[in-house]
């Protein structure tokens, strides 16, 4: 059954998602199929579990292993949704860059990475593919672009000058030495005039050049402070798309008045992460970004339909509740609702995918991700013990 499964995954000709009962296998079967999918073959899946702990869990799990392909966490918001809790900044930027290494990939012809999310944050709205091919900027040694120039089109990226280049988003400008964080890290570049001379990464620890890896080409990283830049479109989309249903309420209409003022100057509101769908005119997925041709691995026990009904419901419940709160009165923010946030009709965006999906036993059954993940846990320490055992021996 597993070489079955292996030669299907391998197999181009597989045209869709392929439902799967994994209750069908024993344990040891099941954990050689993600050994096989994830180390032993080195391939590039998507991995969709049902919940943020368990895709956690399971990227510890797998970046902990000798030999295997580093693997990613493509991670949604982190809090309730509807409540006063501010949107994560720090995860905007993660999924970013994260999209616009599938971005250069796909460009560039390349198989991505292997990626772990949930359900939930793989039908979240991102910004299109069109937003990065627009800002796709590939920077060479010996090209002439002056450091004005160059600090200029950061700028348009979202970049803010800073003392030292730490985090994303950042640059720095030292007589004829920039300093600034790209796609591939933290880089410095030397110039003769207006031409760049050279290109080093640097090291985040002690921010000095590391000698020894010279660079020959980078990419400028749209920050998450992109939204702000003033000679973008990105202020009048927002406006444009936040409905008018926010200004109904004294308080609300301030905060509307309040908040297209702040971004017509330049200036991101607190809980702006969570709005970025709203600030382009049309939206896309993970999905988006993701080969066509490389397989999907659902693991969650309903139906795809089953899951996006419950999935909406639980949010509007939260939205109402939220509405009718006094936290609300207390933090007069209007919230967008669910599906200015998450993609619908998640069947159909799966349509032209392929892959294998976990689903209900032949007997009726359901089985649930959490036994496999635990026991793939527990063989994994197991196995790391073992390793580590025969090298201090």
């Amino acid at each position: 059954m597993i070489n079955t499964i292996k030669s299907l995954l391998g197999n181009s000709k597989l045209s869709k998602i392929q439902p799967f009962d994994f209750s069908m296998l024993e344990i040891p079967q099941i954990i050689s199929f993600f050994l096989h999918c994830f180390i032993q073959e080195k391939k590039e899946y998507l991995l969709v579990v049902e919940t943020r702990q368990l895709a956690e869990d399971f990227y510890q799990i797998l970046n902990s292993q000798e030999n295997a392909s580093p693997v990613r966490l493509y991670t949604g918001h982190d809090h309730k949704l509807y409540s006063s809790i501010l949107s994560s900044e720090g995860l905007l930027q993660q999924r970013l860059q994260i999209l616009y290494t599938l971005f250069l990939q796909k460009k560039n012809g390349q198989q991505p990475f292997p990626l772990i999310t949930t359900l939930e944050d793989l039908f979240l709205l991102t910004p299109p593919v069109s937003f990065f091919e627009e800002h796709y900027h590939p920077i060479h040694v010996e090209d002439i672009l002056s450091p004005q120039d160059l600090i200029s089109l950061l700028q348009r990226y979202g970049y803010i000058q800073a003392p030292i280049v730490d985090s994303p988003g950042n640059y720095c400008l030292k007589g004829e030495i920039l300093d600034f964080y790209a796609h591939e890290g933290p880089v410095r570049l030397s110039y003769f005039d207006e031409i760049i001379e050279s290109i080093y990464l640097i090291d985040e620890e002690n921010n000095k050049t590391i000698k020894n890896s010279p660079l020959s080409l980078i990419h400028p990283l749209p920050s998450s402070q992109v939204f702000a830049h003033r000679q973008s479109n990105f202020a009048s989309t927002f406006r444009n798309r936040l409905p008018s249903s926010a200004s109904q309420q004294r308080f609300f209409q301030q905060w509307r008045q309040q908040t297209l003022s702040n971004l017509e100057s330049g200036i991101l509101f607190p809980q702006y992460p969570l709005f970025a769908p709203l600030f382009f005119q049309q939206n896309e997925t993970l999905l988006s970004f993701w080969d066509e041709k490389t397989p999907l691995l659902l693991a969650f026990s309903d139906d795809l339909k089953t899951e996006e009904e419950n999935f909406y419901a639980k949010l509007k419940e939260e939205r109402l509740s939220y509405l009718d709160s006094p936290e609300r009165l207390q933090n007069p923010v209007y919230l967008p609702a669910p599906e200015n946030l998450f993609l619908e009709n998640w069947p159909k965006a799966l349509e032209s995918f392929r892959g294998f999906k976990l689903k209900k036993s032949s007997a009726g059954a359901t089985p649930s991700a959490l036994p496999l993940f635990s026991y793939l846990s527990e063989f994994f320490l197991k196995r790391n013990i073992a390793s580590k055992n025969q090298k201090q021996d």
